[in-house]
């Protein structure tokens, strides 16, 4: 422990990292002082940054001094001071007992008009839909990966990641370009949608959620905020799924690539060939921060190889985070294997792990042709052995010339760490009128639906659908596919289920369903 200076001036308090307190205060809830469970952030002591979790006291309703919390910023600052570390709890309990007032002018919490529940809210998604229905030319995230990179992708590509992975786009308003990313469950259901505004260099200047900024429309334009808006904002956790998990029953063969933030997935599907070109490439999910790495969001990789890209940090503790977790996660989740690369600490310069850099920031300066060239040319029969995935990353690994020289040979500057999130955004006045109500043109599925009901039975052995997908159970896919497609008629993010129904349809009319292992 560290010990700084305390604004306060009651107790020397003290820097404690989350790895040494993890398992010592994992009960914490028992306590008294307690940090606060809402999404409201403050100023850090440390950082300086709108990242930090004050500790409350429970008995009286009021905020505990401000150097008493934890910053959200796991890697970069790690600052962590708990009212049990030092002598606080004890003065507290102290002075109480000989009556004494406290020594810190204490502050009430707002008391919320809504008491917090339990139960899972999803976002509509007609919501997700609105996204969806922006042009891409207004998308400046992916535009930059379309023009102003090194290596430009090729735009058949990226609209192929943007249907993947459900990317939205942000046309008016405050967020003018703004890119979403939507977190879709295993069942389809919306648990979030991250906003994220970048620059021309696609560094993040501005972020937020799509919840936020339709709350705040409503409240400028003084109208009632919509029921479903209501109880959303009442859950505890709104990042309560993996970004991409609604890919896991599509691809169910490939292994999964584990990165923090939703940008390195559509990095690493770019440069490392999409699921469906073969199971052996890599499905690219996020869990949103470093600290979302939990047992109940993990749980749905059961029986899957699982590679982790942790994110690089001034002392390591990322990695070592990371590297701990998945050693519980393969104890406790049957069948399961986790291998934490350490491509990042290898390779990675002092002034790099201050910055925090990811494997996004490694790759955009290649070529992503050198990577997906020579993985194409693996035997599609080859069986994915755990062993071998962090290898397929380590065949073009990061050069050992200072990145950040390479960037400023390519003017690429860099913002300040954290940059969008240091101060809370103060928005316009905002049009999201195309994100609330969304006009809905159901299809005619009528035909789709007499067609299978017809067949006197499905082939009972997998079949070969496209290259990479097999359909283990056909008659269970098409009844699912039926009821989903049925359930959110005309909602375009659903869209892939019914073409997926018209090209099976097409297939047994031609004649062309093969079954797996026959040829």
């Amino acid at each position: 422990m560290i010990p700084v200076t305390d604004v306060t001036a009651v107790t020397p308090c003290y820097i404690v990292t989350p790895v040494t307190t993890q398992n010592r205060f994992k009960k914490m809830e028992i306590y008294r002082f307690q940090l606060e469970k809402s999404s409201k952030k403050h100023t850090c002591p440390s950082c300086g940054k709108r990242r930090f979790v004050r500790f409350i006291d429970t008995q009286t309703g009021y905020y505990l001094p401000p150097t008493y919390g934890r910053c959200d910023r796991e890697a970069n600052c790690n600052y962590y001071l708990i009212p049990y570390a030092d002598n606080f709890a004890a003065e507290v309990l102290r002075r109480e007992k000989e009556n004494q007032p406290a020594q810190w002018q204490s502050h009430p919490i707002p008391t919320p008009k809504h008491q917090p529940t339990a139960k899972p809210v999803y976002i509509p998604f007609e919501i997700l839909q609105a996204t969806r229905n922006r042009p891409l030319s207004k998308n400046i995230f992916i535009q930059n990966l379309a023009t102003n990179i090194p290596f430009p992708f090729e735009m058949a590509d990226l609209k192929k990641v943007t249907d993947l992975y459900q990317l939205g786009t942000l046309a008016k308003g405050f967020f003018e370009g703004a890119i979403s990313f939507p977190f879709i469950d295993h069942a389809n259901r919306i648990r979030a949608i991250q906003i994220k505004q970048f620059n021309q260099q696609n560094h993040t200047t501005r972020t937020s959620f799509i919840h936020a900024i339709i709350e705040r429309h409503y409240r400028n334009q003084n109208k009632a905020l919509p029921d479903w808006l209501i109880a959303y904002q009442l859950q505890e956790k709104k990042v309560s799924c993996l970004f991409g998990e609604h890919l896991l029953a599509l691809f169910p063969e490939n292994p999964v690539a584990l990165v923090e933030a939703p940008k390195t997935c559509v990095y690493g599907t770019l440069y490392f060939g999409f699921p469906e070109e073969k199971q052996t490439n890599l499905l690219w999910l996020s869990t949103y921060n470093l600290s979302s790495l939990m047992k109940e969001k993990i749980a749905i990789l059961e029986g899957r190889t699982v590679v982790l890209f942790p994110d690089l940090s001034s002392n390591g503790t990322a990695f070592k985070l990371w590297s701990e977790k998945a050693k519980q996660f393969e104890e406790e989740i049957p069948g399961t294997r986790f291998v934490v690369s350490d491509l990042l600490e290898q390779n990675a310069t002092t002034e790099e792990r201050k910055k925090g850099f990811d494997l996004a920031d490694y790759l955009i300066l290649q070529n992503w042709r050198d990577y997906r060239t020579p993985m194409n040319k693996t035997d599609q029969t080859e069986q994915m052995r755990p062993e071998t995935i962090p290898a397929m990353v380590k065949q073009y690994p990061p050069q050992q010339t200072n990145l950040v020289e390479r960037k400023e040979k390519l003017q690429i500057g860099f913002p300040e760490p954290d940059q969008a999130e240091t101060n809370p955004a103060i928005f316009d006045e905002v049009d999201l009128n195309h994100l609330i109500e969304v006009p809905v043109k159901p299809w005619d599925l009528t035909e789709i639906e007499t067609f299978f009901s017809n067949l006197n039975q499905l082939p009972s052995e997998p079949i070969q659908f496209a290259k990479g997908q097999i359909i283990k159970q056909p008659a269970k896919f098409v009844a699912s596919h039926l009821a989903t497609v049925k359930a959110n008629n005309g909602i375009r993010t659903f869209e892939p289920y019914l073409l997926r129904l018209v090209t099976l349809k097409k297939m047994i009319e031609d004649g062309k369903v093969s079954l797996y292992g026959r040829g």
